[in-house]
């Protein structure tokens, strides 16, 4: 028995988990192996669950069997000796690696190292062995809850620094912490300045040129969305009778961890553990993350009590700017141990063969596809008009114009949620950008850049549609804000993004992502312009339009919105959502409240471009 001063290491008695086993330890390299048969990880599995014995005494009663003693967190900050001294034992270079393998330094007695883990089979042993001498450290067993508590210990002010800043430190350029550099503020101002001189000292050459550049605004942005719908349909027509990858036949499945990252979100918790309950995949190999706030005392007292299964783990993140979903998950992933990591947002209820189907896929493609993408659509469209346009809106974007971006082989502005990826090469990639408010889309163009692909998943995961107006102005405005900041994070060099992604890729990023922003911006302006026309002759020869720009530029606005209402049309056949169909007709009021949403969202691009508008949830969740 291990003692420093009046803090106690204890060896605990052994006991057997079951009776009669005959426990056979394994030596490697001079260490016991703590790898017991899959029998008994079965049995030892269910006596948990029933709460037969509690997880505390599991990990205890291990330790003594295998002749390693044992410590819990609060015994190490007790004792002043230790604590005190813990900063001496981070491991500023290896963080990451002491993390994976899920073991770390704590204290030193009788001139040997004591190291912390949960678990000791030969990866750790080698791991260790590459770092120190065998007779220098000795091995102290750990519950991963406490292994965890003492890793936020040591690294909360690393970790915390990372997950805000990581992105920003490594590649200054890609992140949008500073939106605006010189040259583009120089850029931007002297753009409006022209427009602004030119309407002062030339208004009828301004609108006729203003009129001129809507038709092509519209006329492109109308074509490439309907070309994409045409690829689309054209590969699932191709490849109708491919066979779907076997999810039957997948063996030796990895871990996987799930980030949720929750805050102010009670009303959902419950439903949110059943549905990641639900999930067919082995539950040992789950790695749940409840991502809180720090300051989120009532969901995390709620969570607490609704004592998930023990595959969810709690992730407090420590109050620090910005306070966004990216720097939350950022925080996370550090604690991650799956070979693969997916995001769910608290009210999403994924298919539940999902991850089944995104280890087959990943298995079936070459190394570097690095994302999933999987299909996102509503559970409460019927609720009003608003959700009933929301959910063929997402059924044109994920089922529709994201294969067809797939297809064309160009950056895939990822969604928000029900992204799969390879956990290391995210590191790769510094992760997100906690100061992009649509982290996701920016990810998206940057694995593009970094030489990796994205494909799609054929899975759905359902989610709740807001159904007020004003929540959804919110949640659009933040969306809309996002993508504009994004173009101008990734367009700050073009000509070094164009080198980067290719002509194709540099085409499909500004046709799919930054053409709708203009055209969100210009289409009331266009509509109203429109309407002059048509109704004040003397306008119209004052601007000096001809017969052919006139018709051009109503065929233009005509061909936006039907091409809109059609789009929405198809792409809720194949959702069944033909029960939506009487509220096609309101598709262009319902583009004209993102063109609100547009002109909000750059005002907040120039004032606050980090602000996170939160979207309530849970009003549907039933």
């Amino acid at each position: 028995m291990l003692q420093f001063n009046n803090t106690k290491i204890l060896s605990f008695p052994r006991f057997k988990i079951i009776k009669n086993e005959k426990l056979k330890v394994r030596n490697y390299k001079g260490f016991n192996l703590t790898n017991i048969t899959t029998e008994l990880k079965k049995i030892s599995q269910k006596i948990i669950n029933r709460k037969i014995i509690s997880h505390l005494d599991y990990y205890k009663s291990i330790a003594s069997l295998h002749g390693y003693d044992f410590i819990l967190y609060d015994e190490i900050k007790k004792n002043k000796n230790i604590s005190r001294n813990l900063l001496n034992f981070r491991k500023k270079n290896k963080h990451i690696s002491y993390l994976e393998n899920r073991c770390h330094p704590f204290a030193k007695q009788d001139d040997k190292i004591l190291i912390l883990a949960t678990n000791i089979d030969r990866e750790l042993i080698d791991f260790l062995l590459s770092e120190y001498q065998k007779d220098q450290i000795k091995i102290v067993l750990t519950t991963p809850r406490d292994l965890k508590l003492f890793f936020q210990k040591i690294y909360k002010r690393t970790d915390t620094k990372n997950a805000s800043e990581l992105l920003h430190i490594r590649e200054p350029k890609l992140s949008a912490k500073k939106v605006f550099s010189l040259k583009l503020t120089i850029f931007l101002l002297s753009l409006i300045g022209t427009l602004v001189a030119c309407g002062y000292k030339y208004p009828a050459e301004t609108s006729y040129c203003f009129a001129a550049f809507c038709t092509c605004v519209f006329l492109i942005n109308s074509s490439f969305r309907v070309w994409l719908f045409v690829v689309a349909i054209y590969f699932k027509i191709k490849n109708r009778y491919k066979k779907e990858i076997s999810i039957l036949g997948q063996k030796n499945l990895p871990s996987y961890s799930i980030l949720i990252p929750i805050y102010k979100e009670t009303e959902v918790l419950k439903k949110l553990i059943k549905n990641i309950s639900a999930l067919k995949y082995p539950k040992k190999k789950l790695d749940v993350k409840l991502i809180f706030e720090e300051d989120d005392l009532e969901t995390i007292e709620l969570a607490k009590k609704l004592n998930p299964p023990h595959f969810f783990e709690f992730i407090i993140v420590p109050k620090s700017y910005p306070q966004t979903k990216p720097k939350a998950c950022n925080y996370a992933l550090t604690f991650c141990r799956g070979e693969y990591v997916c995001i769910y947002d608290a009210e999403d209820k994924p298919e539940t063969d999902q991850l089944l189907k995104a280890v087959a896929k990943f298995r079936s493609l070459p190394d570097d596809y690095v994302c999933l993408q999987a299909s996102l659509n509503y559970y409460n469209q019927g609720y009003n008009y608003l959700t009933r346009l929301f959910s063929l809106e997402y059924a044109q974007w994920f089922d529709w114009f994201l294969p067809g971006l797939n297809e064309f082989n160009a950056p895939i502005p990822l969604g928000g949620t029900s992204n799969h990826f390879k956990r290391k090469k995210l590191y790769e990639l510094y992760n997100w950008d906690s100061y992009n408010v649509t982290e996701d889309a920016d990810l998206g163009v940057r694995i593009y850049q970094k030489g990796f692909k994205t494909t799609i998943l054929n899975s759905t995961t359902w989610e709740e549609a807001t159904g007020s107006k004003r929540d959804w102005i919110k949640q659009r405005t933040r969306w809309i804000k996002g993508h504009m900041i994004t173009v101008l994070i990734h367009n700050r060099n073009p000509f070094k993004f164009l080198w980067k992604t290719g002509l194709r890729g540099f085409l499909g990023f500004h046709l799919f992502l930054t053409l709708p922003l203009i055209n969100f911006l210009i289409n009331p302006l266009a509509i109203l312009q429109g309407f002059f026309l048509l109704t004040s002759p003397d306008y119209s020869s004052w601007v000096g339009f001809g017969d052919d720009l006139l018709t051009y530029f109503i065929y233009g606005i005509l061909l936006y919105n039907l091409s809109n209402i059609f789009m929405s049309m198809v792409a809720g056949i194949k959702r069944k959502f033909s029960k939506l169909y009487i509220f096609l007709p309101l598709v262009p009021l319902y583009w004209l409240l993102h063109s609100f949403a547009s002109f909000v969202a750059l005002y907040e691009v120039l004032t606050k471009p980090h602000y996170w508008a939160k979207t309530t949830h849970g009003k549907f969740i039933n």
